[in-house]
Formats: C-alpha cells, structure tokens, sequence
C-alpha cells in the first residue's frame, strides 16, 4: 500500500512511557520535561528543531514505520546496549486533520523547508513519489528528508486518541496488553516485527 493513501500516523517510544502517557496524554516535549521519562530524541536535533520552527510546543509523527529517525534511535539503543522496548503509538490521519493538525512536509532541519502547513496544504506539499519509491535510499540526503515529513499536534494527544499500538513481538504485545488492562483501556496492539528491519 502505498504511503500517499495511509490512513494512520505514527508515533515512536518507548515501553517504559506507556504508563506515564496513559495518565497524562502524549505530551510536548516542553510540557513532558516535567515527567520522568525515557528520552530517545537527539538533544542536538531538538535544539535546532525549536531554534528555526519553534517545535517543542507540538507532538510528532511521522507518515509511516522506519523513517531514518527510527532506524537511527535502533541503532542508539543496540549500541549502548539499552535493550528496550520500543512501541508504535498510532492515530487516525483523519482525527488529525479534524482536529487542526499541522504538517511539515520535509524533514524540520531540511534547509529547503521554511513552513509549518495547515494539514490539507502540507499533505499536497509532501513529495509522496519519493516516499513511496521501494527503491528510497537513505543515503541520499533528499530522500531522506523527504522521508521524514511530520505531522504535529498543537495539543497534547491523549490517550483515548490512539488507534493501534504496533509492537515488534509477542512479548512485547503482552507486556502492553497488561499495562492497558491495568488502567481498563481497550486498544488493538499489532506485532509488526519492526524491530528486525535495519533502517540504515
């Protein structure tokens, strides 16, 4: 399927802060500073994120599983040996656009990009051939930065707004299921297997 006609967001962390976003919501980074959470951001990155667009007041998603953001935070984790456990959390794009999301059509630091874009403009802006190619290499800068479009709430995302948990495995999926019917939250959890992928 191609990504163009994808009807879900997604969202990537974490095991540990399930818990804590399913008591508070999913937050900005400027609002979640305030919690004890995992982070698994570059500092460097989010400091020029908010320096040229301001982001820290949204949440952000990506288009799809396996931007080079994602590939790149896998790597971090094998190599210092954290083992965790990491998590999709998923939302309607539709719910998204509803509810006045905004869209950032290449990746935030791309020297070309110099907008944030009401959702239905930012979507067109999107260049789709690029991401939908199978053949995209992530060695090539463009490609990459087209890749890793964002859309991001200006408001904190709650709980009750999350579609679909994907999940690398079935242990994975358990522990989530049990934290979910801890707090008596009823939300589908997939095993994708990302998790084997090497995103380069």
């Amino acid at each position: 399927m191609a990504h163009k006609t994808g009807k879900l967001l997604y969202h990537l962390t974490v095991l540990e802060n399930l818990e804590s976003i399913i008591q508070y919501g999913l937050l900005s980074r400027n609002d979640v500073q305030k919690l004890a959470f995992v982070d698994i951001a570059d500092h460097e990155i989010i400091d020029k994120r908010e320096s040229k667009l301001n982001l820290n007041s949204f949440v952000p998603f990506h288009f799809y599983m396996g931007t080079a953001f994602d590939g790149r935070v896998f790597i971090n984790s094998r190599e210092i040996g954290a083992n965790r456990k990491f998590i999709y959390l998923c939302v309607w794009r539709s719910n998204a656009r509803q509810n006045g999301w905004k869209i950032i059509p290449t990746h935030p630091l791309d020297e070309s990009n110099i907008d944030i874009f009401d959702y239905d403009d930012g979507f067109e802006k999107i260049e789709w051939n690029v991401i939908d190619n199978p053949d995209r290499n992530y060695l090539d800068n463009h490609i990459r930065e087209v890749c890793m479009a964002e859309c991001v709430s200006p408001s904190t995302v709650s709980i009750n707004s999350i579609a679909f948990i994907k999940v690398p495995d079935v242990e994975t999926k358990n522990m989530v299921e049990s934290i979910l019917r801890r707090y008596n939250i009823n939300i589908e959890v997939d095993v994708t297997h990302f998790s084997r992928v090497y995103y380069g």
